[in-house]
């Protein structure tokens, strides 16, 4: 438990939920519950990042190591920063490295950082605008880097595999201190087979590459031989395919800004006595020749008082079920959470993709800052699908 003179908890949650077929042509909802003090830690990390991510790496800790969230476990063997885990990285804490300086976040070889079908993604904030080329992040192989990011002395981006490096953003693309969402895709040898993208949109479509194995480490705000970086870095990923335009402008849509991809439903108990429920209840017709069921939905626009109660009469035949379940009894709260269809790009089905859930609700602080978590780990929570009861991977970052 938190102790009452202990630092705050952050000013938002935040927490990574694995959804498994994400539709901008359906309504995509989940539920989170929490609130039970008995209960063991329910994250399941290496879940929620599938076999496709070859390392994530969020950099929000504060001291030691930074861990890789996949079941690759490549976690950095340095840590040499300005600023570790503290740095206002845009989910949560970051860090900060000083260009001239020796930063850099080093992460030895692993064969599951040897991918030559890639995306590297991260958040990026420039302290000044570059006059020199400055590292972002290299797998390197002795003296050279195999695939990599570099801001060049000019102001753009360049993507960098077998050692050469490409442009591929406009002279000029970025501001100091903004937040920028960088991607890059290489889908292996051929025209326009590797791609560029800044804050969800394609900026340019260069040749791609079949990307050699290497023996060096991953440098993260660093390179082989360029300048370090000079800013604040956030949020890691580097994946073993070359994910679609679709599923980048949906990351940027859902991480820049949270509060607009999703809306949140009331905070709902177990009994829901004096809760408005937007939940639908079904009757079940077991009348020969009729229909098999018919579907209401009522909505309480109003708190209910304690002493109220609701009658509703059908005829014999009919039976009463409520959709969805409750998850478990022994959760006391629940929140219904719906995605904005209207976020999700294009038309494609994004499979097992991680949704950063991250709100300023008081309910879901601990206890002892007017909350209703009991651990200060945030193991009382769980999510479930829209059924309510099939449980969902999740991952808490910041509680």
């Amino acid at each position: 438990m938190r102790q009452r003179n202990s630092p705050p908890p952050p000013a938002r949650s935040s927490a990574w939920v694995r959804y498994p077929f994400l539709s901008s042509t359906s309504t995509n909802a989940f539920y989170v519950y929490y609130a039970n003090a008995s209960q063991v830690d329910q994250q399941n990390k290496t879940a929620v990042w599938n076999p496709e991510y070859a390392g994530v790496w969020h950099l929000n800790v504060t001291a030691g190591q930074h861990s890789d969230s996949t079941a690759n476990g490549n976690v950095s063997t340095a840590v040499d920063v300005q600023l570790q885990g503290t740095a206002a990285g845009q989910i949560d804490g970051a860090d900060e490295f000083s260009s001239g300086s020796t930063d850099e976040v080093t992460v030895g070889d692993s064969n599951s950082l040897d991918v030559s079908r890639l995306t590297i993604s991260l958040w990026m904030k420039l302290s000044v605008i570059p006059t020199e080329d400055h590292g972002i992040l290299a797998k390197v192989h002795l003296t050279e880097n195999q695939y990599g990011l570099i801001l060049a002395y000019n102001n753009r981006l360049c993507f960098v595999r077998n050692d050469a490096g490409s442009g591929c953003t406009p002279l000029g693309t970025f501001q100091a201190n903004t937040a920028y969402f960088v991607v890059a895709t290489n889908k292996g040898f051929g025209a326009s087979n590797a791609a560029c993208y800044i804050n969800g949109q394609l900026t340019q479509q260069i040749s791609g590459s079949d990307i050699s194995p290497s023996t060096g480490n991953l440098l993260i705000g660093d390179t082989m031989y360029w300048s370090n970086f000079d800013g604040i870095i956030d949020e890691v990923r580097i994946s073993n395919v070359a994910r679609s335009a679709s599923w980048i402008s949906t990351e940027y849509n859902n991480q820049s800004s949270p509060s607009t991809f999703m809306s949140f439903g009331v905070e709902e108990t177990t009994d829901r006595g004096a809760q408005v429920s937007a939940r639908s209840d079904t009757l079940s017709d077991s009348r020969p020749g009729q229909p098999s069921n018919h579907t209401f939905t009522f909505t309480v626009n109003h708190a209910i008082e304690a002493s109220t109660t609701l009658v509703f009469s059908w005829p014999a035949g009919f039976s009463f079920t409520q959709s969805p379940a409750w998850y478990d009894a022994s959760w006391a709260y629940g929140r219904k959470i719906t995605l904005d269809s209207a976020l999700i790009a294009g038309t494609e089905d994004l499979l097992n993709f991680p949704v950063l859930v991250s709100s300023t609700i008081v309910d879901w602080r601990h206890t002892d800052y007017g909350g209703h978590v009991n651990s200060a780990t945030g193991w009382d929570f769980v999510s479930t699908a829209s059924d309510g009861t099939t449980k969902l991977d999740h991952e808490i970052e910041a509680l």
